[in-house]
């Protein structure tokens, strides 16, 4: 594959949101590609897309830095990748706890750093690396809709950001348990 070079799109000056919708739809044809193979990249942020603008109408995308990426089919017992862009199902992870890559965990982190990017052209603000990620659903929703980017595209991405059932079983199913926490010599319930 041949490198790009270019800026991440922390740098790139968006002109507009059709720009930014251009770079989003890139992306998500480089981790459909991907998915179709069984790997994940896991570490989808604006880091990781490099955009070069050829001419005016022409942008050139690449997402980068696989090395956090894996196939769908192998266990794991810890992310690699950044957090502030992660899946919420990453998030809530118990120490040893065994998970898989799913394509959501990638379509979630795109959703993220799109909401996050829409919301800083129109702030008209500079990103900076501590910049939080606003990960309220109705708020990433909100910016994606201001993409115009097709709806199925769209539904994909907030689709993604939605709690996986299991995960939700397993949440439930902590909650339930008794916290056996031990003080004083005596187990608390």
């Amino acid at each position: 594959m041949e490198g790009l070079v270019g800026i991440d799109t922390w740098g790139f000056a968006f002109r507009d949101l059709a720009a930014l919708s251009v770079v989003c739809e890139r992306v998500m044809d480089a981790l459909k590609h991907a998915h179709s193979r069984s790997i994940v990249h896991l570490n989808v942020s604006p880091r990781t897309i490099t955009v070069r603008q050829v001419t005016r109408d022409v942008i050139q995308v690449q997402l980068d830095e696989w090395g956090s990426a894996t196939t769908m089919d192998v266990l794991h017992y810890s992310y690699q990748g950044l957090y502030s862009f992660s899946h919420s199902e990453l998030h809530d992870l118990l120490p040893g706890q065994s998970w898989s890559a799913t394509a959501e965990h990638d379509l979630a982190s795109l959703a993220y750093c799109m909401g996050m990017l829409v919301s800083l052209l129109e702030m008209r603000r500079k990103p900076i690396m501590e910049t939080k990620v606003n990960r309220n659903m109705s708020f990433v929703e909100a910016q994606l809709t201001k993409l115009n980017l097709n709806s199925a595209l769209r539904k994909r991405l907030m689709d993604s950001l939605r709690p996986v059932k299991k995960n939700l079983d397993r949440r439930m199913k902590l909650l339930k348990q008794p916290n056996y926490t031990f003080g004083f010599g005596n187990y608390m319930f």
